[in-house]
């Protein structure tokens, strides 16, 4: 009885028993995938959108920089080359998304129309497009009757080179959400939008400027 006992224990997984194990585990991966891609999905949109909020606040460093300084050893049209093209929108929700863009981008672009490519991973493939404007402007004149931006409301959008280059002449202006989902960072929506107040501070009227570019105002002094 034990030697018969003992030879039982010792069978194999029978042919229906090996097929519901099969079975089992398929229905276990089907469960577990589409969950796997969406977070998948989600970090890779994640880290696409820091990226793009890291190439906007460069842009707006920059830019707040140079205007620190003023037009101090630099002609005037030189210097108001380097800042971001004026929309003449009132408000920066009726800056149109851009339509073209331009690779080589030494200087701004001096449409709102026209993005810069940026490769931020350095591999010759342009992975984001930057879009640039100023409203709400305070400017001056100088004895040569050019005017010098001295205050404006700065507005950057960054949108993926794949998201430009299917969605291009449709693309959207407002901030794509971060929600929990399989979205891709190819949507027609910018991974990252910012506006800021940007005022040269060693100016005698500079808290006036300050005060219009944020009630949305224009002027000249």
């Amino acid at each position: 009885m034990l030697d018969i006992s003992q030879k039982g224990s010792e069978r194999g997984l029978t042919l229906m028993e090996s097929l519901a194990a099969i079975v089992i585990f398929g229905i276990a991966i089907t469960a577990i995938t589409p969950p796997l891609m969406m977070a998948m999905a989600a970090r890779v949109r994640a880290h696409r959108a820091e990226q793009a909020l890291q190439i906007a606040q460069s842009e707006i460093d920059r830019v707040r920089l140079l205007m620190e300084k003023g037009n101090s050893g630099l002609p005037s049209a030189e210097f108001v080359d380097l800042l971001p093209p004026a929309s003449g929108a009132a408000t920066s929700n009726e800056v149109a998304a851009p339509t073209a863009v331009e690779s080589d981008c030494t200087t701004l672009a001096d449409s709102t129309n026209t993005a810069c490519a940026v490769d931020i991973e350095n591999d010759g493939t342009d992975d984001f497009v930057i879009q640039t404007f100023r409203t709400h402007s305070c400017e001056s004149e100088n004895s040569q009757g050019e005017r010098i931006p001295l205050g404006f409301r700065m507005g950057v959008r960054v949108y993926t080179k794949s998201s430009f280059d299917a969605h291009s002449g449709s693309l959207g202006t407002k901030q794509g959400s971060l929600a929990f989902s399989a979205a891709t960072t190819s949507g027609k929506s910018p991974l990252a939008v910012m506006e800021v107040p940007i005022v040269r501070s060693d100016l005698p009227l500079s808290n006036v400027i300050y005060k219009s570019v944020i009630n949305g105002e224009t002027c000249e002094l």
